[in-house]
């Protein structure tokens, strides 16, 4: 693990929201669904999905599962780099992913030797708010946090909410 550098993640960080809105976008357009069909089945503001599709902004946890559940796509598909015209869409799956996310990190802290502490390190998060997301306390973290959280792992935030990665 290495320290993060703010600007590289800066930059790294809105290549993955660019990414996900990008992915959000090409979603609702395969399905043919509109801003306001998708706002509405989401139960999202349809400003702020457009905000997001220009890869914008930071969006909570719950709101990115509504997103995905209402596009019918798999959430750690949103997080992929490599989607094209001819890429299939796979469905939603009904997960507890902040669960998976968790339970990975503890699992590749425990394999590492390391700590929380260094997770708050290497992450720049504040200790609080490693322990509230580690202990189940935070319920609904932002996508900035979780990212920051991978950055911190070097690993892709969609390989952290997958239940067979460690």
């Amino acid at each position: 693990m290495d320290k993060i550098n703010n600007t590289e993640f800066k930059n790294r960080y809105a290549s993955t929201i660019k990414k996900l809105g990008s992915n959000i976008s090409f979603v609702r357009h395969k399905k043919n669904l509109s801003l306001k069909t998708l706002s509405t089945s989401s139960h999202y503001d349809s400003d702020l999905i457009s905000y997001l599709e220009s890869g914008l902004g930071n969006i909570q946890l719950d709101k990115l599962l509504s997103l995905s559940k209402a596009l019918d796509v798999d959430f750690k598909f949103l997080f992929n780099s490599k989607i094209s015209e001819s890429t299939e869409i796979p469905h939603f799956i009904e997960d507890d992913y902040l669960l998976v996310f968790v339970n990975n990190i503890q699992q590749f802290l425990l394999r590492k030797g390391k700590n929380k502490q260094s997770l708050c390190v290497y992450s720049g998060l504040s200790p609080s708010a490693i322990s509230r997301l580690l202990n189940g306390t935070t319920k609904n973290p932002t996508i900035l946090t979780l990212l920051r959280i991978s950055e911190a792992l070097e690993i892709s935030i969609n390989k952290l909410f997958e239940r067979s990665y460690l």
